[in-house]
């Protein structure tokens, strides 16, 4: 019996699929079986692209912390010039006799 003379056996108004089977002969039967892997698929693409995003952000915020500890650092060490600049002024005018017989005067 030729493959042709078999697929007429099956009864009329079988979909058949491209091999020439009925279509209730194929894998998935069910249509939840597709549906199950591509909602298995798009949760790990989805997990993966949660992680990838998790990194980068962790990346990103060392980064600013680093910057700002950088800033933070040059800040204080100005902060800290201007307050021995302005304690070697005052040290300067306390020991100036003329300054501090005008001040007195004042």
């Amino acid at each position: 019996m030729s493959e042709y003379a078999a697929a007429e056996t099956f009864p009329s108004g079988t979909e058949l699929n491209h091999a020439g089977q009925p279509l209730s002969a194929c894998k998935f039967s069910s249509p939840a079986v597709p549906l199950i892997i591509f909602v298995v698929l798009a949760a790990a693409i989805a997990a993966v692209g949660v992680m990838i995003f998790e990194q980068y952000r962790q990346s990103m915020q060392q980064a600013v912390q680093k910057d700002l500890f950088g800033i933070t650092d040059a800040k204080v060490k100005q902060f800290l010039v201007w307050r021995e600049e302005g304690r070697q002024e005052a040290n300067v005018l306390m020991n100036d006799d003329s300054f501090r017989t005008e001040f007195e005067r004042w």
